[in-house]
């Protein structure tokens, strides 16, 4: 019995020592997926900067947006905000990029009067008729003009994202929306839509000199274009641009314009111009999608029954579509 006993002792004494063992050196396999598990979860953990290449894309956006808005907010920094964002823009994302132009349209139409102002100088005007101005570009001017006022006040000018504008014996610095244009497939699809339409109708105005200046098929796809603009981006933070332009296409449409009259001031019959073109849009098949077409074909319906004669019921029309109020 005694013997047995000890017997027993000596197995659980063995027993406890292996397992002693066995705790001192684990499987090495096992000591690899552990090391392996923390690997991993440094790897994932965002804080982690050295393993997470988006945070430093982050980082660098952050950097550039910063760089601009400072530059953008400096007087006299405008032409060096506009080379910094066409150096980076490419180094944020599509809603980054997209703020950083409409922060450059908004410093530009803040910058424009005082611009304005200086090319109401008596000897800016003077020299800028004497070179022709009216009819050229503002780079020909430039490189055809000795160093002084006039070229710096034009080189300053076409820097700062401005082309130049006459109307009436006068000049205006405008925004040259084209330079927005290279960038449409880096921004949100509402704001190059509406970079779009502004290039257009700043290099070729629909109204100019109280008078239509493009095609009245010209002046009714930039209409539609901006209605489209409306409906499908009603909550695009250049709605509200985009609703004044509309409203002065229509108007264009259904009024004329002082120097373009829609009806002839003795017969007060609509142009032959007009009836056609007005006829031939609101005729085609996709004309019932949009709201304007179909104004516009009961209004071309309702003159036609009078001859396409000017009346109360026309005027009446026009008023409701443009929503004035009846004198």
């Amino acid at each position: 019995m005694h013997k047995k006993l000890m017997r027993i002792t000596l197995a659980l004494a063995t027993v406890l020592a292996l397992t002693a063992c066995s705790s001192k050196h684990q499987d090495p396999e096992l000591n690899t997926n552990a090391q392996n598990h923390e690997n991993a979860s440094e790897q994932n953990d965002p804080s982690n900067k050295q393993n997470n290449p988006l945070t430093d894309q982050e980082d660098q956006a952050a950097k550039v947006i910063a760089e601009y808005n400072a530059l953008l907010q400096s007087n006299g920094k405008l032409s060096e905000a506009i080379s910094y964002l066409q150096e980076h823009i490419h180094e944020v994302a599509k809603e980054q990029a997209t703020q950083m132009l409409l922060s450059l349209e908004n410093a530009q139409i803040q910058a424009a009067p005082a611009l304005e102002e200086r090319y109401y100088a008596e000897d800016i005007l003077q020299e800028l008729a004497d070179k022709g101005a009216y009819t050229r570009s503002i780079e020909d001017i430039i490189s055809h003009l000795p160093d002084g006022k006039l070229k710096d006040l034009l080189s300053e000018t076409q820097d700062n994202g401005y082309f130049l504008y006459s109307v009436e014996g006068m000049f205006f610095p405008v925004i040259d929306y084209e330079t927005y244009t290279p960038y449409e497939d880096e921004i949100n699809e509402d704001i190059a839509a509406y970079f779009k339409l502004k290039a257009k109708d700043t290099q070729a105005p629909a109204l100019r000199d109280a008078a239509i200046a493009v095609s009245l098929e010209e002046l009714l796809n930039r209409a539609l274009d901006a209605e489209d603009f409306m409906t499908n981006y009603p909550s695009s933070p250049r709605s509200k641009e985009m609703k004044v332009l509309f409203q002065q296409y229509k108007g264009a449409i259904f009024f004329g314009s002082d120097n373009s009259q829609l009806f002839d001031y003795s017969t007060h019959i609509m142009n032959d111009e007009a009836q056609k073109t007005y006829n031939a849009y609101v005729g085609k098949t996709e004309a019932s999608q949009s709201q304007l077409l179909r104004e516009l074909k009961q209004y071309m319906d309702a003159a036609a029954k009078d001859g396409y004669k000017d009346s109360d019921t026309l005027k009446q029309m026009r008023e409701k579509f443009l929503e004035i109020e009846p004198e």
